[in-house]
């Protein structure tokens, strides 16, 4: 690793320097105080009985969790349960400086998550399908695929449910889901304050001061805050800002009624995400429009009954878009939308094979921009702004000893104003290969209100009896989710365009002629979005979903809790359309010996869809939109879970398999020969989908927590998928087997790198020279992997090999305990023009608890 890396790396952290010796000056500084006593239920002469319905946490040891409340909603041993999961503790999410919710799952073997994404389906998922995200057991609301951004800082855990649980789940998927666990009040009286500065400009402060506010009537308070600033490696990236409030509240007057409340605030500055697809232009693209072959020449001849060889040429100027001689660049047209659609198709008319758009991993950089690798081909205007406010509230009474009722309501308004300006290449190449011109209008659209609401609610009943040998636990479920989303487009002109931009050849543009011809290599930046507005936004796009569930499920535990079952089914309904199922859960697991058990599961569910046939600003009645068909799906799995020698080593090995039939997806086809997508604005655009065929995703899963002793613990997981493929495909021509949607449907699945891995460890020194030092990292491998499903797209994420690494050192000054910490990010530099990270970066932390 080269010094001008590290030095780059080490950019904006001068200032760490400035952070310790403040930080130090305000403790000497302070008053000698001591830690406010903890008020704990010891000293109320009283037992206090959690919730069943709360996470219990007696056999927890840091990063290692043995109990779950994600897949029943009341809290279970893991080794109890029939079901896999996968638990990413608080403490793992804080030692390795995670600060974005895109990053928790880095250290997941099982889910991917698409980091340089924005604004699509399939940015998080879970065994090749969509990963479901909630919030304390309920649904997140979701503008068309975009999501709130919750921060980190208010969360406990992430419990990933791996396999079938739609038993708890309206709408999941047989691949599982993710689960947000949010802190609680402790019922302590503390306070803790941490600063961080870091490469790339990095400033975060978080707050999280808890409070008893009367012990005798079982009443605490928490408060969580942060703000968070950062820009990046690549262009455009400055000034990522969050800001975030979380207070929540807990009343427990006695043992048989509690009341939590939470209310979550968000404030996002967002800069437009990183991806550059666009760019990894096939080369035979490039070649065959530049310098057409006598095959293509002839091809051509022959396709289009031309007369000659000048006849050909300029039909593969008109078609494929390369007009030379014509500097002044008047061809107009989007690469991507049409020149290459009919070269692709050209193409296999001659060869029987059509060419994908986009291939390969990396980017000719030096074709679009001076800037290299830290181009950003969007406009100045591109952002991902908004908020989102969230309203969590939880009742729990237990009127007598075996029976718990439990309310939960979760409200939440999620708004975000959506800028995109993208950027595509466009008439040809200069003879130094370089591109002529960026049309800087590909994909450009202003919606001031992506908006989003969701209402769920959930009553539950859990009952627990001893009868004819065996535990017996029986729960009723009443789930009623109601969610709104709509989209509102402004109208571009791009006629306004402000004078004075000049083509790659010096010739005046106006109009639109000055953002389709756009001279990346002009030293003058794009025009952006505002100018070139015409009318006021304009509501184009409404979602409404309206869900109903109730849900029985029984858990018996028999042979003196050898032997767990369980079994259950959930009726759902979308009630906007009347469309309803049963999806039936069952499963068992039997303790083979001490520390060692055996477990399966099986469930099957469908995923409602209120999905019309075409969406869209520029719908006509002529189109005539259908309710596109529910999603049938079913979930299996199989394996040994252990909490040998008392949880010392705690994990599961399982095999599954997910098979889904009917996914929703675009129809490719119709959208890129449908003239309206190249009016250049979104207002008039359509996009139409369609029900695919049968996708199955098959593999095998490992993760084990090693804790010897309160020194050491160490965390691997392992995920091989051998199968992420399409089973079969009723929208695919068995007579073009050389077309895009044939080819793709051959390829793996998105996402689904056959091998991934973790590998992630921590030491504490208790005693001798280096007491109160925590050192630790994670190693973490994964596979190449397809980056997308599009038909167009056979983009491939390089293999990677990313080491993090970290230290904690606590101490008091001033008799205030205060804590370091030093993290180092990607050591190893991995970078690559796909997902396109910042590579190695450093980070410092001061925290002052009282």
């Amino acid at each position: 690793m080269s010094i001008k890396t590290i030095l780059s790396a080490m950019h904006g952290t001068g200032r760490v320097y400035l952070l310790v010796i403040a930080g130090a000056s305000l403790a000497v500084g302070q008053a000698v105080q001591q830690p406010i006593p903890v008020e704990t239920d010891k000293d109320t002469a009283e037992v206090v009985k959690l919730s069943p319905f709360e996470v219990q946490a007696e056999k927890d040891y840091g990063y290692r969790k043995s109990s779950t409340v994600t897949t029943s909603r009341i809290s279970i041993p893991i080794v109890e349960n029939p079901q896999s999961v996968e638990i990413i503790s608080g403490e793992l999410l804080r030692d390795m400086s995670v600060a974005l919710p895109k990053e928790v799952f880095r250290y997941s073997s099982t889910v991917m998550v698409g980091e340089a994404e924005i604004g699509q389906a399939g940015i998080f998922t879970l065994r090749s399908f969509q990963l479901p995200i909630f919030y304390n057991g309920l649904g997140l609301a979701s503008s068309f695929s975009l999501t709130p951004i919750i921060p980190v800082d208010n969360l406990d855990r992430v419990e990933i449910a791996k396999g079938p649980v739609a038993l708890y789940y309206t709408n999941s998927t047989p691949n599982g889901v993710a689960n947000y666990v949010t802190k609680k009040p402790q019922f302590v009286n503390a306070t803790e304050f941490r600063m961080t500065v870091g490469s790339y400009d990095f400033y975060k402060a978080m707050m999280d001061t808890q409070y008893v506010i009367s012990k005798d009537h079982g009443l605490a308070m928490r408060l969580i805050s942060s703000y968070q600033n950062k820009n990046g490696r690549v262009d455009g990236q400055e000034h990522d800002q969050l800001v975030f409030i979380d207070p929540s509240i807990t009343w427990r007057p006695n043992d048989k009624f509690q009341m939590t409340a939470e209310f979550a605030s968000t404030k996002q500055n967002l800069p437009y995400a990183t991806f550059e697809w666009n760019l990894a232009m096939n080369p035979q693209y490039w070649q065959n429009v530049m310098t057409p072959t006598p095959q293509i020449i002839n091809y051509m001849k022959t396709a289009y009954g031309l007369a000659d060889d000048a006849a050909a040429l300029a039909k593969i100027n008109e078609r494929w878009g390369y007009v030379q001689g014509n500097p002044n660049g008047s061809t107009q047209g989007i690469v991507q939308n049409s020149y290459m659609t009919n070269w692709s198709n050209d193409i296999m008319g001659m060869t029987g094979t059509a060419p994908y758009y986009f291939t390969g991993n990396t980017i000719d950089w030096w074709r679009f921009s001076d800037r290299g690798d830290k181009y950003l081909s969007k406009g100045p205007d591109s952002n991902y702004d908004g908020n989102s406010h969230l309203t969590d509230v939880a009742l729990d009474f237990t009127p007598f000893e075996n029976l718990t009722i439990r309310y939960h309501w979760l409200h939440m308004v999620n708004n975000t104003a959506f800028t995109r300006q993208l950027f595509q290449p466009v008439a040809g190449l200069r003879p130094d290969g370089r591109v002529n011109a960026m049309n800087a209008a590909a994909a450009i659209s202003w919606t001031p209100h992506r908006w989003a609401s969701s209402d769920a609610q959930q009553i539950d009943m859990s009952y627990e009896i001893e009868a004819l040998g065996m535990k017996h636990f029986l729960s009723l479920g009443y789930e009623k989710d109601r969610s709104v989303a709509t989209i509102d487009n402004v109208t571009i002109d791009l006629a306004k365009a402000l004078p004075g931009s000049k083509s790659y050849a010096g010739y005046d543009l106006t109009g639109a002629s000055a953002y389709q011809h756009y001279d990346p290599f002009s030293g003058k930046p794009a025009q952006g979005i505002y100018q070139v507005v015409a009318s006021g936004p304009r509501q184009t796009n409404l979602s409404i979903g309206n869900f109903e569930a109730m849900t029985f499920s029984y858990r018996g535990s028999a042979m003196d809790n050898r032997l767990n079952i369980l079994a259950g089914v959930r009726r759902s309904e979308l009630i906007n359309t009347g469309r309803s199922d049963y999806s039936p859960t069952y499963g068992a697991i039997f303790t083979v010996m001490k520390g060692v058990h055996v477990f399966a599961s099986a469930s099957e569910m469908v995923s409602f869809t209120n999905q019309l046939s075409i969406l869209g600003g520029g719908i006509l009645p002529t189109d005539k939109p259908v309710q596109l068909d529910n999603v049938n799906e079913k979930g299996m799995e199989w394996g040994v879970k252990t909490d040998f020698n008392d949880g010392e080593f705690s994990g599961t090995l399982s095999m599954y398999s997910d098979e889904r039939d009917g996914i929703i997806q675009a129809d490719f086809v119709k959208i890129v020969s449908d003239p309206r997508n190249l009016s250049g604005s979104a207002a008039n655009q359509v996009q139409y989908f369609t029900n695919g065929g049968v996708v199955r995703a098959e593999g095998i899963e490992f993760d084990l927590a090693w804790t010897p002793n309160r020194k050491f613990q160490l965390i691997t997981n392992y995920a091989w998928q051998y199968t992420a493929k399409t089973v079969s495909d009723k929208t695919l021509n068995p007579a073009t087997p050389g077309a895009l949607t044939n080819q793709r449907a051959r390829d793996r699945l998105q996402k689904s790198p056959e091998h991934r891995a973790n590998f992630i460890g921590k030491y504490n020194f208790t005693d001798g020279p280096f007491r109160n030092l925590s050192v630790g990292g994670a190693l973490r491998y994964s596979d190449e992997y397809s980056l997308q499903n599009n038909v167009s797209i056979n983009i491939m994420v390089p293999s990677e090999v990313i080491l993090d690494l970290f230290a904690n050192y606590s101490t008091k000054l001033a008799g205030i305990p205060t804590d370091f910490q030093f993290n180092v990010i990607n050591l190893t530099n991995e970078i690559n023009d796909i997902t396109r990270s910042n590579g190695l970066e450093f980070r410092l932390t001061t925290g002052f608890r009282f």
